[in-house]
């Protein structure tokens, strides 16, 4: 059995959740989200935490939005038993002088991997199910068509019959997908991802999409058929954790509290390294100016979109959380952006004001 997935002891604020491999994790998650390293500096955003729970309006009137600066004492990356989806635990302390645990440097090499996002035809039940994976699947599968032994992240092993045709190759998963599909609860919109180590082994991660409820089976019934599809809805994290994390904050952060990161490619990460928040503050943002940003798309491959800052939150006064409002020229919509994840044009760099950095201390 590989030996990428750990199914050893968790920590508490990641229960029974089996451990990933720093690299799979990486390829897993949505835009690979660079997480800090254990021992880092940090910032912790009120905001964006609350941004990861269901129960976000409710929370929002209990504390208000800030930034509060701590130590990232440990870094423990998972993937939840359920749903199969990677998330990062995290304890965080303003003790800087506290030891520091990480499994393994979040580095995301020496990997290879496809994305494939679900259509209706490759989700539907009542018929013979396939999967038509991208042109570069390749990279993953070669090119031998034969018996394709993948594992997901309980390490629990899946057969697929692999068929390579045509020209250029087209890679197709036959016989045994339509099993995977049933067993993971996949809809259309959901997607798998995946990925080959540098030992040749072939491992498979969800991506759920997003539903109106978190945490629960939605069943719906099929008008024609008798056949019933269910759906795991994504996996969020615990208003009760939230809260608590929000408390011990605002209480000056005595002791440590425990988090957890759910990627996604709407919700960036809220534990942020000092220095990254503080050079994106020393720019002189203002209404006009140009940036850019780098986006997974459907297909796994990345592109910068370009766009205009449209305006800045009054909010930005107490915190820098999506402090940007940004148009987006590919698409004219509007986004609440967070300076260091965008990239200004030929912007002008000044040492930091004295009262810039009260207010995210």
């Amino acid at each position: 059995m590989p030996s990428k997935i750990d199914k050893g002891k968790a920590p508490s604020a990641a229960g029974e959740s089996p451990a990933v491999d720093p690299a799979i994790w990486k390829a897993l998650a949505f835009s690979s989200p660079n997480f800090p390293s254990a021992g880092s500096a940090v910032y912790y955003f009120s905001d964006g935490h609350a941004e990861q729970c269901c129960s976000r309006p409710s929370l929002q009137y209990l504390f208000p939005s800030f930034a509060f600066p701590c130590h990232l004492a440990a870094v423990n990356l998972h993937a939840d038993p359920t749903t199969e989806q990677v998330f990062a635990a995290f304890s965080l302390t303003t003790d800087f002088s506290s030891p520091t645990t990480t499994a393994k440097t979040f580095s995301g090499g020496g990997v290879t991997s496809v994305v494939k996002t679900l259509s209706k035809s490759e989700t539907n039940r009542k018929s013979k199910s396939f999967l038509m994976l991208p042109a570069r699947a390749h990279e993953v599968f070669c090119y031998s068509g034969d018996d394709l032994d993948v594992y997901d992240m309980n390490n629990r092993r899946w057969r697929f019959r692999h068929v390579v045709s045509g020209s250029p190759p087209q890679h197709l998963l036959t016989n045994g997908w339509g099993h995977f599909l049933s067993s993971k609860m996949l809809v259309a919109g959901d997607a798998v991802v995946f990925v080959r180590d540098a030992d040749g082994i072939i491992f498979v991660g969800c991506r759920r999409c997003d539903g109106d409820e978190c945490d629960v089976i939605a069943m719906k019934m099929e008008s024609s058929s008798s056949l019933m599809t269910k759906r795991l809805r994504k996996k969020r994290e615990e208003a009760e954790m939230v809260i608590e994390a929000m408390r011990w904050a605002v209480e000056d952060g005595e002791g440590m509290v425990e988090g957890r990161y759910y990627p996604d490619s709407k919700l960036p990460v809220y534990v942020v390294k000092k220095e990254v928040v503080e050079t994106a503050m020393r720019v002189q943002w203002k209404r006009g100016m140009r940036v850019k940003k780098e986006w997974e798309m459907a297909d796994g491959f990345t592109c910068w979109f370009y766009g205009t800052v449209r305006a800045l939150s009054p909010e930005s006064f107490n915190t820098p959380w999506r402090m940007l409002e940004v148009i987006w020229d590919k698409t004219c919509k509007r986004t609440l952006e967070n300076p260091w994840d965008v990239e200004p044009f030929q912007a002008l760099i000044t040492p930091m004001l004295e009262e810039e950095i009260q207010i995210l201390d």
